[in-house]
């Protein structure tokens, strides 16, 4: 139950958000997110070169659907991002995924919630993300684990088309989606108007 509330937050989080004036676009939130996708290098990301950090200040998400063939029972899966970008060259990110069963006390449900803070530097159509903080919970069969992580720097080739930021590269060792097992990945995040980690509830 608390998973599916999550996912209604979520659907109503991004339907209900203003985005940024500053990037002079509305994204219509009602659109799904493009899907994640294998990225090696060769591919063209569409939009502009980022400059300096204050070409990416502000918040962005991304959401992977849920997806389950019986919606009660099944195996489903699920995984958002969200990244703030800010002036002073800090940033954070909370990612948070689920897969298995829907039931918490099943044996296949496992689920994480990461939470990631350090500082960003932009150079060349290039962010880099140098955490200097990464805790998580972990959730499997009803119990909850809080655990700090290891940091992981990390680079991504970063392109700004509108209202969505484009990155691609390698995934953080704590991303549990299958796309990450054999390939960087690319991502389109959307610019919302979620102002810090603490309006995103803890899963």
């Amino acid at each position: 139950m608390k998973m599916l509330s999550l996912c209604l937050l979520v659907a109503v989080t991004v339907s209900s958000c203003t985005f940024v004036g500053s990037r002079n676009v509305r994204v219509d939130p009602r659109t799904e997110f493009p899907e994640a996708r294998p990225y090696d290098g060769s591919q063209r990301l569409p939009g502009d070169v980022p400059v300096t950090g204050s070409n990416l200040r502000g918040a962005w998400f991304f959401r992977q659907p849920l997806q389950s063939r019986d919606p009660l029972f099944s195996n489903a899966f699920f995984h958002a991002l969200w990244l703030w970008i800010r002036e002073d060259g800090t940033y954070d990110l909370v990612y948070q995924a689920s897969e298995g069963s829907r039931a918490r006390n099943s044996p296949a449900f496992r689920a994480v919630d990461v939470r990631e803070s350090g500082r960003f530097s932009i150079s060349g159509g290039t962010l880099s993300l140098e955490p200097a903080t990464t805790r998580a919970v972990e959730l499997r069969q009803g119990g909850r684990r809080r655990t700090t992580l290891g940091n992981e720097p990390r680079d991504y080739v970063a392109r700004v088309d509108g209202g969505y930021l484009n990155l691609a590269g390698p995934c953080a060792t704590y991303q549990i989606e299958p796309i990450c097992r054999d390939s960087d990945v690319w991502i389109s995040l959307r610019s919302v108007s979620i102002e810090s980690p603490d309006d995103v509830p803890e899963l």
